[in-house]
């Protein structure tokens, strides 16, 4: 294999690689605004007392838990695609310069 094709294999795996991660946050995100604060809302309105205080303040902290999750993974989908690019800038860079 021919080490252009090479570096330009291993930059298309990491971009992949950091489309997956966004996903994965779309997913997490999505989830979020639709199913699970309908299911908090549900809790909410059926059951009532200390038990139920605490399940939601439980609730509460999994939600900010979970969107951060996805702020998280969003970050490091980016750093993934920002260094794979500089990455392969620089790889090409030093072919074209060696003569490869």
């Amino acid at each position: 294999m021919q080490i252009r094709e090479k570096i330009n294999i291993d930059f298309s795996k990491a971009q992949s690689y950091a489309e997956n991660l966004d996903c994965i946050a779309d997913a997490i995100g999505l989830a979020l605004s639709s199913e699970v604060r309908n299911s908090r809302q549900m809790v909410n309105m059926a059951w009532e007392g200390e038990n139920a205080t605490r399940y939601i303040a439980e609730y509460d902290v999994l939600m900010k838990e979970m969107k951060k999750t996805e702020a998280d993974l969003h970050k490091i989908s980016y750093a993934v695609k920002t260094t794979a690019s500089i990455i392969y800038g620089a790889e090409l860079a030093a072919l074209q310069h060696t003569g490869i």
